[in-house]
């Protein structure tokens, strides 16, 4: 009986017949990882890449770099700073693209101190391609953040780090693409709006309804004052929900123009980051930030 168990055993061990060698078990599994983090499946990705790490040691560098990059993906920030630095301990060679991942999970982990002294040491590497990285993921960072001359000044820095490389000249592309003017929105004149016809700030400021919806209630309102005068002489009941929804819709149209202008200025900033994204990933941004 112990003889038979121990044959099953070995067997199961050998697996079938033509079975690959461990070695390749082992690529293949790693493959296997690599090719669901490529499409995207970063949850699934991750389960691959810790079984080859457990059952392959000798793949160790190769999962823990993969790990960081989809747990980065997969928004687990703590993870993929725990295997960025697993990572680069493994192997010193690949320290900066994990130095650089690290850095994309502390700021979008919200750890903006730290995040920025990581920052730091990429952005004065030796070497040239990992402060241009570091220089150019700040741009893009500052670009979907709307700061746009901020952004060219970073974007500038890049270019001018690694002049002549797919980096420097990506930096130089998105740097030019960038608008010297967002058109934006007045907030006097939605003002001006607001005060000569209720509701008609909102509708400058991009709320169509919102402003139909001011108009209407200051109009009924309104109303009602002139009705409660007209019948009794008396109209201070009508008084404060008056004021609150006029003075309101004027407050109100200079926010939304605010908001207008905000916004203007972060979809051009997301306009150059799109229409560079095929650079980017030629230029070695496995991530954008």
């Amino acid at each position: 009986m112990v003889s038979t168990v121990l044959l099953a055993l070995a067997l199961v061990a050998q697996g079938p017949a033509g079975a690959p060698a461990p070695t390749n078990l082992a690529v293949r599994q790693l493959e296997f990882a690599e090719d669901l983090s490529a499409r995207g499946d970063d949850f699934s990705a991750i389960t691959e890449f810790r079984r080859a790490r457990f059952f392959y040691p000798a793949l160790a560098t190769a999962a823990e770099r993969g790990l960081a990059h989809a747990s980065l993906r997969s928004g687990d920030f703590r993870h993929a700073r725990v295997h960025a630095r697993s990572a680069a301990t493994l192997n010193p060679a690949i320290a900066d693209e994990m130095g650089y991942v690290e850095w994309l999970a502390l700021a979008a982990d919200g750890l903006q101190t730290e995040a920025d002294r990581q920052w730091r040491l990429l952005a004065t590497s030796p070497v040239t391609t990992t402060a241009a990285q570091a220089l150019l993921a700040r741009g893009v960072l500052t670009l979907r953040h709307g700061a746009l001359p901020e952004a060219a000044s970073w974007l500038g820095r890049a270019s001018r780090t690694a002049p002549g490389t797919a980096l420097g000249n990506t930096a130089a592309s998105m740097q030019a693409a960038i608008p010297a003017e967002v058109p934006e929105k007045s907030q006097i004149v939605a003002g001006l709006l607001a005060i000569a016809i209720p509701g008609a700030g909102q509708i400058y400021g991009g709320r169509t309804w919102e402003g139909l919806g001011n108009f209407a209630l200051t109009s009924l309102f309104v109303y009602g004052a002139y009705n409660s005068w007209r019948n009794d002489g008396r109209f201070e009941f009508w008084l404060l929900p008056v004021a609150a929804v006029y003075f309101g819709g004027i407050s109100r149209s200079a926010a939304l123009v605010s908001q207008y202008n905000e916004r203007a200025k972060h979809d051009a900033g997301a306009a150059v980051v799109d229409a560079h994204l095929a650079p980017l990933s030629a230029a070695g941004f496995r991530h954008l930030p």
